[in-house]
């Protein structure tokens, strides 16, 4: 073969005992894998030796491409925590080593990325309680399973009127109880 002037070779990468089957199988390693950006093929040929050395058999080259479609490991041992006005969520490191990123979910939908293990969110919705779920991908594009889903309780001491924040209605509700003896 002639590949823009270069001369390629073959190069071994195996062997196994004949056993008078008829047909064999070999699982043969790849460079690299096919992903969204391309394929990557590989060509390959058998030759098959008798005991007489001038005596062997040269199959035609066949190839092929192999695809990374096993999904990452699914993060674990998630927790978050509702700390001062922000969520502070932690969760296992990357298992895999083809790691791309993980995915953040909030309240079952996309909510961003991070290449850490840990992530603190600041802009907290208004509600008091936020579900979070965390997944892996990696680098051909294969997501994870979701993690198990966490609720975290995000409420202020002291917001009498739901909306997330200590301010000045926080302090009428007190006061209007306080003056006509409602609150408990």
């Amino acid at each position: 073969m002639d590949l823009e002037g270069r001369t390629t070779y073959w190069e071994y990468i195996g062997e196994m005992t004949a056993q008078n089957f008829e047909a064999y199988g070999y699982v043969a390693p790849t460079i690299a894998d096919s992903t969204a950006l391309g394929d990557f093929v590989s060509t390959f040929k058998v030759i098959a030796h008798t005991d007489n050395e001038d005596i062997y058999f040269e199959s035609e080259p066949g190839s092929g491409h192999s695809i990374d479609n096993l999904s990452p490991e699914t993060p674990t041992v998630f927790s978050g925590i509702f700390n001062e006005g922000q969520i502070d969520l932690l969760w296992s490191g990357p298992v895999d080593e083809d790691f791309s990123i993980f995915n953040i979910y909030r309240n079952n939908e996309f909510y961003t990325t991070t290449l850490d293990s840990q992530f603190v969110d600041t802009t907290i919705p208004n509600m008091q309680e936020i579900n979070y779920q965390i997944s892996s991908l990696d680098y051909s594009g294969n997501e994870s399973g979701f993690s198990q889903t966490i609720t975290v309780q995000a409420t202020i001491t002291g917001d009498l009127n739901g909306d997330n924040g200590w301010n000045i209605l926080d302090i009428v509700i007190l006061a209007n109880c306080v003056l006509t003896g409602t609150c408990g």
